[in-house]
């Protein structure tokens, strides 16, 4: 990371993919079709390896 306004907005990116993740497992939870069922559950699996990405980058670099 470069400087601290590229960090806050690199987890500011990373709350939004995670509340994109949370809107994704609510969209699966009252779909009525298997495919927004499993759009949604794709959105919510793209959030969770994406969130776990970013804390190892984060790790990675702080260094």
């Amino acid at each position: 990371m470069k400087s601290i306004e590229d960090l806050v907005s690199f987890w500011l990116f990373a709350a939004l993919v995670t509340v994109f993740g949370l809107v994704g497992l609510v969209l699966a939870a009252g779909a009525k079709d298997d495919s927004i069922a499993a759009f949604g559950l794709l959105l919510a699996g793209f959030a969770v390896l994406f969130d776990y990405w970013a804390i190892s980058y984060a790790h990675d670099h702080a260094e």
